[in-house]
């Protein structure tokens, strides 16, 4: 996904075992589970979909999320 949420390399689709971005948006509670704060911009974009509905995270990584949400 890039940073808008988007999801940008459709040709690998094909390629993956898992649920589609539709079919995960049908689930009523999508709880993710993700840290690091390497890992935050990741974070951000994947909750820009809409398709998060909780999140587990560490407190550092939860600061720069908010910190973000804010700019």
């Amino acid at each position: 996904m890039d940073v808008h949420g988007t999801p940008i390399a459709p040709e690998l689709t094909s390629r993956v075992i898992a649920i589609t971005l539709d079919q995960l948006r049908a689930v009523p509670e999508v709880i993710a589970v993700a840290g690091g704060s390497g890992k935050a911009q990741a974070i951000h974009s994947t909750l820009k979909t809409g398709v998060i509905s909780s999140l587990v995270t560490d407190t550092t990584t939860a600061r720069i999320l908010l910190e973000s949400a804010m700019n």
